[in-house]
């Protein structure tokens, strides 16, 4: 993953394979009983001391098992509340399509090849305690496609109401019984 800094003390954060614990849904779970959106990044060994020494919010635990690397995360925010919402693009081989706060759920399950994003930070002070959270500003998902995705492609889509239209039964029957004997 690449990591730089923007002139506004942004953080850009590119080629990024390992989104965990995806909620831009914003289920309310577990560890998520507030129901807000949200996802984790992962990083190296050396990208997380990057982040640490720009004072991220970065949690490390140690390997699981021997001969494991250590995990190294950062929670990121997904705000819609703010003046400034966050821009979500899911792009595909047909190209690219902003999702919305309702629409952004799609990409907890989807098959993500990399994103690319910039997370905003937030330092705050409570009670003499000092932190900084990280908010995503924007993300560009590449989506990975299936084989059956890419054959498919380019057959048109039919409409919600034009299918059902065409599966439709027809009201009135084919064929009809009156007084035990079949009339077409």
């Amino acid at each position: 993953m690449k990591i730089s800094e923007d002139n506004r003390g942004n953080f850009v954060l590119e080629d990024c394979e390992r989104l965990y614990y995806r909620n831009f849904q914003g289920r309310v779970e577990k560890y998520n009983e507030t129901g807000k959106k949200s996802f984790t990044v992962r990083f190296t060994d050396e990208e997380a001391a990057l982040m640490l020494a720009n004072k991220w919010n970065v949690k490390s635990k140690p390997a699981r098992e021997e001969g494991e690397a250590a995990w190294h995360t950062m929670h990121v925010a997904v705000n819609f509340e703010s003046k400034n919402p966050p821009r979500i693009i899911m792009l595909t081989s047909k190209g690219r399509t902003q999702l919305d706060e309702q629409l952004c759920g799609l990409l907890d399950f989807a098959d993500i090849k990399y994103a690319d994003m910039i997370i905003h930070p937030h330092d705050w002070t409570v009670n003499g305690n000092t932190g900084r959270k990280a908010y995503l500003q924007s993300i560009y998902v590449w989506i990975n496609e299936d084989v059956l995705e890419l054959k498919y492609q380019d057959v048109p889509e039919i409409g919600a109401g034009e299918q059902q239209e065409r599966l439709a039964i027809p009201a009135e029957p084919y064929l009809e019984i009156v007084d035990g004997e079949v009339e077409f």
